[in-house]
């Protein structure tokens, strides 16, 4: 059965991008008017589109058009004619366009006859001001793989005195995914755990970030309680967290009555850890940093940092990670991929990120960033 409401979005779609095409002599037979409904059944009056990103690829391709508009003033453009009754339009920076049809509810009623809300309001309890990891590029998927990673956490006003946590206990943290586009669709199903070599699972089977709820769970160890902040070893939450609850791991209480079965790509991954090796350059930089750091470097790499889509489409397999120092400013590890009889990781250089406002270097991982950097390492070799 279709949805009325989507065919008034498409309608209202065409002649919002039809009038600015016109009026500004671009090819309109390029435009599809893709639109889609959260899946979500408590947010079954919200729609989206990205229509305006495919639209805007299509005319970038032509050379011929000159001043293509940014995805942002784009969709903001078209949100700005939309005029149909009864749906809200809202454009995003990054091409998308949401709706909201405010003639229907957003709420359903439950079997018990209550009310389930859209959203539930969770109050942030504290935030992480230092961690190993600066990014989400880099860091390990699970905590437990973080071996000697550190984050401090500091508590927000009304709970500055966690009570009960002592030095090396292991604490259940919940927090908050907040790096994830918050207009962006993540209501999927499945999705490509990096571990599972492009096979999908069940979003609620694995650790993806991108999930409904937005929302991460770590186990961690306490290594140091004081009025207002927590120091956890063996964490994977980056810097900027938002912490959402903090619970006492106790053993006897979580301990599997069974067995646990684990997915076979878990098990394998395992045991198929990268081997990590230091180049002559990069051994003389880490030995200027604190001793631990490099078991810290060994056991972010190893655990093959990659996406599917990294290990499939980038040609050239240099990378870099940012990595926190406690005590000293973050560390930037580049380092690139080795094939041969046993693939391998080496890390190429260790430098320290430079905080100076005058700095012009290219940001990391960008086009320009690796262009600089391959010229550098082919004219070392």
């Amino acid at each position: 059965m279709s949805d009325p409401t989507i065919e008034i979005i498409r309608l209202e779609l065409v002649r919002c991008v039809k009038g600015m095409a016109d009026e500004r002599g671009w090819p309109f037979e390029g435009f599809k008017p893709l639109v889609s409904r959260n899946r979500s059944p408590a947010e079954s009056n919200r729609y989206f589109s990205p229509a305006l990103l495919r639209y805007r690829n299509f005319l970038a391709r032509d050379e011929s058009l000159p001043d293509v508009p940014s995805l942002e003033e784009f969709s903001r453009t078209v949100a700005a004619a939309w005029a149909g009754d009864g749906i809200l339009c809202e454009g995003h920076e990054n091409g998308y366009i949401t709706f909201e049809d405010t003639t229907k509810s957003s709420s359903r009623e439950k079997e018990t006859g209550g009310v389930l809300e859209e959203h539930v309001d969770l109050p942030v309890i504290g935030d992480v001001v230092e961690s190993t990891y600066q990014h989400k590029w880099g860091t390990p998927r699970q905590g437990g793989f973080a071996k000697g990673s550190t984050v401090c956490i500091l508590m927000r006003e009304g709970f500055e005195e966690p009570e009960d946590l002592s030095v090396d206990d292991f604490c259940i943290v919940l927090w908050a995914c907040h790096l994830n586009e918050r207009h962006h669709n993540h209501l999927k199903a499945k999705v490509r755990p990096p571990k599972n070599n492009g096979g999908k699972v069940g979003v609620f089977a694995c650790r993806s970030p991108y999930r409904p709820t937005s929302m991460g769970m770590s186990i961690c160890r306490v290594a140091e309680v004081s009025k207002g902040r927590i120091e956890l070893h063996e964490s994977d939450m980056i810097l900027g967290t938002p912490v959402l609850s903090l619970r006492k791991f106790r053993k006897e209480r979580y301990q599997p009555r069974e067995h646990v079965r684990m997915p076979a790509y878990v098990t394998e991954s395992a045991r198929k850890a990268m081997k990590v090796t230091f180049s002559t350059e990069a051994r003389r930089e880490v030995a200027d940093w604190p001793v631990e750091m490099e078991g810290v470097i060994v056991s972010t790499l190893e655990e093959d940092p990659r996406s599917i889509h990294s290990r499939k489409k980038h040609k050239n397999p240099v990378y870099a990670v940012d990595i926190g120092c406690e005590g000293r400013g973050p560390m930037r590890v580049i380092y690139r991929y080795r094939n041969g009889s046993e693939d391998r990781i080496e890390v190429v250089r260790i430098e320290e990120i430079s905080t100076s406002a005058s700095d012009e270097s290219p940001p990391p991982r960008t086009k320009a960033w690796l262009e600089s950097l391959t010229a550098e390492l082919a004219d070392s070799e």
